[in-house]
């Protein structure tokens, strides 16, 4: 491939470190994405991103996108000519508009008839040009987080743009964007060689950056990071605390990375490790060093910007901000314990939670009236009291000084006040397991009195959110409520309660009370929400689609614990492997089918297809004087027999047993349709057989539907 090279920097204010990666990945798609729309060939694309820049190399480009032979139909022919053959208006407003005379234009048979037809060459686009116009539309089109517009300029980006670099064929691709014209020049490390220097190719900008202390691959800055970090934490008898997430951080906030060690006053050791690790690690983006034994060290890893003739200044300018940080920990610590929880959970009323939900207050009084009532329901009641108690002070912590001043110390430091107070280590601990899981990979609480308050509290929320008007929509979730619904099925189904959600969503909507207006609507909502969820659970466990759609209908969801419902789709995962699912799941299609065929000819009333129509439906009356084929005989015996042990079976929770029964219906079903006409002459009779296969298709409390069978036909 033959073509030239494309550079491309954004020079700007530092970015957010969370920014650059993910404006980067939109650059390099808005560019392919550019140039495949012009036709351009391109070879390999390298990329380069700091604080400061975002950069792409494009090797082989092409001078010029393809030509492209386009196939463009007119008028009918019969609309386009008079009978004598002459050209009516409509073909010579065709010929104009493809550049052609009346004379040229082909004629194509098409399965409509005859229509004119051109050929039309478009020529592929000058390179530079497209480059031209397509790169300041791009920068417009990478979304942040947040943008920002500065001084009078109307574009928007991150940060302020302060250089662009654009270079095609070595030679500057001339456009303006935010007020920056771009050029042929770049900049250094920002304090060490601020004074632009000039591009001539990607080689050269490598070479010039690596002297000017600008490190452009992010890959070796994490390395950097990652190796300097753990040998300082080794060189003082330490280890460094594993952290990528810090690595990814600090690598995109520094363009030379300089790991130093630094320490601070060790009185500081007597605050609780939270605290010390959320200064040092949120606040500070220093890297935590403990022990050989996992105690937490005074010392820790800064990340400096630039080498520094006099690193001791940059140490003293770290600590001395952390000192200030811990000092104000230190006295919120010591404050705070002045007094107790408990009497400050009054003030929790004047601390909103939702406009439309209460205060803190309100979701406090509510999950102390909920948890007695769901230690109940998941057979926890020993635990009840705890759980009454932790709910009465689990919100307490969020008017205390340490948690205004450190927010993602909510409930940790709720324990540790607690345990001061003189609570049980059961309670103190809820206050703080209730807020898990926080994030996909964090574990949920262990302990029953911290299941209790965190399923309440999510309970609470989830719900409250729904009747209130803010469930999710698209990417926005302003309160969590997907989180919140994860977290519920994760605490359940990973620690094998057996409470329903159903049951649960439903002491929620009774502790809300008026706030809600449409309890019934909410809760289906909630309902098919959290179906929705543990659906996405299981695929990423691994299941097959078609049983996880199968299983995760509402009704199925709602009136069974979530366990039962893991041990439903090892049931089905068996079956397939022994293939007794696929012929069972025909079977009930066929019975599915012919009932939507009638409901649709207004034969029989609606009917709303398998899936847990067991829930839904009332069985039908049996016309069973009118059924005296064998075949119809033998499905109405099966049927009898399969009720009572499916009803049981649910009733149990025992899936297995129910499924069992379901299977003795296979046979019969099938006999149906090989020796009986269903749709009979006589209406009479047709009712009666139509009325015995909705009694038989309501026993489907899964979705056999959504299950893929080898072999389909319509009834």
């Amino acid at each position: 491939m033959t073509g030239a090279e494309l550079f491309f920097e954004v020079g700007s204010e530092e970015l957010p470190a969370s920014y650059v990666e993910p404006a980067l990945q939109q650059l390099v798609s808005l560019l392919e994405g550019a140039l495949r729309e012009g036709r351009v060939s391109y070879g390999s694309i390298e990329t380069f991103a700091t604080p400061r820049r975002l950069g792409v190399v494009i090797a082989d480009v092409g001078l010029r996108g393809r030509d492209e032979t386009e196939e463009v139909l007119g008028p009918p022919v019969r609309v386009a000519f008079e009978a004598d053959g002459r050209p009516k208006v409509a073909a010579q407003k065709f010929a104009e508009k493809v550049g052609r005379t009346v004379e040229a234009l082909e004629h194509k048979e098409t399965p409509k008839g005859a229509y004119l037809c051109a050929y039309v060459v478009r020529e592929g686009a000058d390179t530079r040009a497209l480059l031209q116009e397509a790169l300041p539309r791009i920068l417009g089109q990478i979304s942040f987080p947040k943008s920002m517009r500065w001084g009078r300029i109307k574009e928007t980006f991150a940060r302020p743009i302060r250089w662009l670099c654009a270079l095609f064929e070595g030679k500057v691709i001339p456009f303006v964007y935010a007020g920056v014209a771009s050029g042929e020049t770049s900049r250094g490390h920002r304090f060490l060689f601020p004074e632009p220097f000039v591009v001539k190719d990607a080689a050269g900008y490598r070479a010039e950056q690596a002297a000017r202390y600008v490190v452009l691959d992010p890959a070796s800055r994490r390395k950097t990071i990652r190796e300097e970090a753990h040998r300082l934490a080794e060189a003082c008898g330490g280890r460094l605390v594993e952290d990528e997430g810090l690595v990814d951080t600090n690598a995109f906030l520094v363009e030379y990375a300089r790991p130093l060690l630094a320490t601070f006053d060790a009185a500081f050791l007597e605050l609780p490790r939270e605290v010390l690790q959320t200064s040092l690690r949120a606040h500070q983006k220093c890297f935590v060093v403990v022990d050989q034994e996992g105690r937490l060290m005074r010392h820790f890893v800064l990340v400096s910007a630039l080498p520094s003739k006099d690193e001791e200044k940059v140490l003293h300018g770290n600590q001395r901000v952390l000192r200030a940080r811990l000092s104000d920990a230190q006295f919120f610590f010591n404050e705070d314990r002045k007094k107790t929880l408990a009497s400050r959970v009054s003030r929790l009323d004047g601390v909103v939670f939702q406009s439309k939900l209460g205060s803190y207050g309100d979701k406090v009084r509510r999950l102390e009236a909920q948890v007695p009532v769901l230690a109940q329901l998941l057979g926890m009641s020993t635990h009840a009291e705890e759980a009454r108690r932790a709910a009465h002070l689990s919100k307490a912590d969020l008017v205390t000084g340490m948690v205004f001043e450190f927010t993602e110390l909510q409930g940790i430091m709720g324990r540790y006040y607690a345990l001061h107070d003189g609570e049980t280590a059961a309670v103190a601990d809820a206050l703080r397991d209730h807020y898990l899981p926080a994030g996909q990979e964090d574990a949920v609480p262990t302990h029953p009195v911290g299941q209790l308050l965190a399923l309440a509290d999510r309970l609470d929320t989830l719900v409250g959110g729904f009747g209130v008007g803010l469930k999710p929509s698209g990417s926005a979730d302003p309160y969590g409520l997907r989180r919140q619904a994860i977290g519920i099925l994760r605490i359940l189904r990973e620690n094998h309660l057996q409470g329903t959600l159903g049951a649960m969503v439903d002491l929620a909507l009774s502790s809300l009370g008026e706030r809600l207006a449409e309890p019934a609507v909410v809760r289906a909502e909630v309902i098919q929400f959290l179906t929705t969820r543990l659906s996405g659970l299981y695929l990423k466990d691994g299941w097959q689609r078609d049983l996880v759609d199968a299983v995760c209908v509402d009704d199925l969801v709602a009136h069974h614990p979530l366990p039962a419902l893991d041990g439903l789709l090892k049931a089905l995962q068996d079956a397939v492997h022994s293939g007794v699912l696929s012929g069972l799941a025909y079977s009930f299609k066929r019975v599915n089918n012919i009932l939507r065929a009638a409901a649709k000819k207004e034969v029989i009333a609606a009917y709303a297809g398998l899936g847990a129509l067991y829930y839904r439906e009332e069985a039908p009356v049996l016309e069973r004087s009118l059924l005296k084929e064998s075949a119809e005989v033998a499905l109405l015996d099966a049927y009898d027999a399969a009720t009572g042990k499916l009803e049981k079976g649910l009733e149990q929770a025992d899936f297995q047993s129910a499924f069992d029964a379901l299977c003795t219906l296979q046979g019969p079903i099938d006999r149906i349709f090989d020796q009986v006409m269903v749709m009979a002459e006589d209406t009479t009779l047709r009712d009666a057989r139509l009325a015995m296969l909705r009694a038989v298709a309501r026993l489907a409390f899964l979705d056999f539907a959504r299950i893929e069978t080898e072999a389909e036909t319509d009834t």
